[in-house]
């Protein structure tokens, strides 16, 4: 008996008998997940429900004959699966903190339609759910006569500088400090 009360009277017990009313965890779970939220360096104003649109119009240089994954003149896949990414990337972009971007880690799309040389292409984005530093999009694309593709698309906010530094550095991989120096130098002239 003399044990019960002492461990009724510990922070143990009363940490425990908050976590364990449902009501209560819910609660400080929202509280903690918004805190968080508004402490993130890399998101300003992310919301699910955000919205991308983005037009363009079929010419040669996005045909499946010309991109090299087909031989029609047709609207190409990839150059679908570009305009969507495009669509969603342009939606966030302005939500980011400077010095933050989105890269592509994952697409599922159909093209269920061709569209040919001249027509007019549409695509719309919206933010389904956001997982962290993960974005989840729901992506359509349209022509004139109707819907052409759909799916979905998947970014992850990254720092642009620390991402860039990264994938730079796998060019002076496994290679000598001479090597190393021009390299650097040829990346200096680009800029």
């Amino acid at each position: 008996m003399q044990k019960l009360k002492k461990i009724k009277n510990s922070k143990e017990f009363i940490i425990r008998s908050f976590f364990e009313t449902p009501s209560c965890a819910e609660i400080v779970r929202g509280y903690m997940i918004e805190y968080i939220r508004l402490r993130r360096k890399d998101i300003k104003m992310l919301e699910v429900g955000l919205k991308g649109h983005q037009e363009m119009t079929v010419t040669d240089q996005f045909t499946a004959k010309t991109m090299g994954s087909g031989v029609m003149d047709v609207f190409a896949t990839p150059a679908m699966l570009a305009l969507m990414e495009k669509t969603a990337f342009m939606s966030v972009a302005e939500h980011l903190n400077e010095g933050c971007g989105t890269v592509g880690t994952r697409v599922e799309i159909e093209h269920v339609a061709s569209s040919p040389i001249g027509m007019k292409i549409t695509c719309d984005s919206e933010l389904t759910a956001i997982e962290g530093r993960k974005l989840v999009f729901k992506v359509e694309a349209y022509d004139s006569k109707g819907l052409i593709g759909k799916g979905t698309h998947e970014r992850f906010i990254i720092d642009s500088d620390k991402f860039q530094k990264k994938a730079n550095a796998k060019l002076t991989a496994n290679r000598s400090a001479a090597e190393n120096i021009t390299i650097e130098a040829i990346l200096q002239n680009q800029k």
